[in-house]
């Protein structure tokens, strides 16, 4: 080097396209980009994932393995499918059966008003052949009814039927 100030005498004499390549580069500070907001954990876990993604895996204890759960995973989605239709069927056997339990306790009740109504005529036929023939074991002797007794005996019946 020669004096305070002075630049080096290669640097002087030599011709401009050497003389670029003479000097030492200035450093930059790395410009940062816009778009990329990523830290650098999140940044060193896509790399570790792509890393994963490339690397070819050449055991073929490993790839059989792949395969084997591969095929489970479709198996597993299969049941899935067909358990979401089971569950679809029982419901709807469910709310035929509780529609079957309805139409059977509706009959079940037409019955009961059926045999009540029944029962009632019966007894209106007992009614009517007893104001006909009174009973043979009657303590008291056959003697005819008298109008009055027969308008009682039909209020009676009127009003049973009533209930």
């Amino acid at each position: 080097m020669s004096k305070k100030g002075k630049r080096p005498v290669e640097e002087r004499f030599a011709l401009p396209h050497i003389k670029n390549k003479l000097k030492a580069p200035k450093m930059k500070p790395p410009k940062k980009s816009k778009t990329s907001t990523r830290t650098l954990l999140q940044q060193r876990k896509e790399d570790k994932e792509l890393e994963g993604k490339s690397r070819v895996i050449q055991n073929p204890a490993i790839t059989e393995i792949e395969v084997q759960l591969n095929a489970k995973q479709e198996q597993f989605k299969l049941l899935q499918n067909q358990a979401r239709n089971l569950k679809a069927e029982i419901s709807q056997k469910q709310h035929q059966l509780e529609q079957i339990q309805h139409n059977i306790l509706k009959t079940a009740a037409s019955y009961n008003t059926l045999s009540s109504l029944k029962k009632t005529l019966v007894l209106q036929e007992g009614y009517s052949q007893l104001e006909k023939e009174p009973l043979l074991t009657s303590p008291t002797p056959k003697k005819k009814l008298t109008k009055k007794e027969k308008e009682n005996i039909k209020k009676n019946l009127k009003s049973f039927n009533k209930n």
